[in-house]
C-alpha cells in the first residue's frame, strides 16, 4: 500500500511533525519574566486562528475560562491583603 503524498497531505505531516516537536522541546524557556514563556507556545499561536477558523468558538468555553480567571485573581488579591 503505498501513500500519495499530495501537497495537502505534506502539510499534514508538517502538522503532525510540528505538534510532536513540540511535546519534546516544551521545556526550553525563551523569558522568565513577567510570566515564563516556552517555546512550544509560539506553535499554539500559530495553530490557534486557524483552529478557530474552521471549527469556531466556542463560548462557553470562554465563559468558564474567564469565571476561573476571576476566581484565580481574586484569591491572588486576597493573598495579598493578608
Amino acid at each position: 500500500m503505498s501513500i500519495l503524498f499530495t501537497s495537502n497531505n505534506r502539510l499534514s505531516v508538517w502538522i503532525i511533525i510540528g505538534i510532536y516537536i513540540t511535546i519534546f522541546i516544551n521545556s526550553i524557556v525563551l523569558f522568565k519574566s513577567p510570566f515564563e514563556f516556552y517555546i512550544g507556545y509560539i506553535v499554539y499561536i500559530i495553530l490557534l486562528p486557524g483552529l478557530i477558523r474552521n471549527y469556531g468558538f466556542n463560548k462557553n468555553l470562554f465563559f468558564i475560562f474567564l469565571f476561573y480567571s476571576s476566581l484565580a485573581y481574586l484569591i491572588f488579591l486576597l493573598e495579598i491583603i493578608h
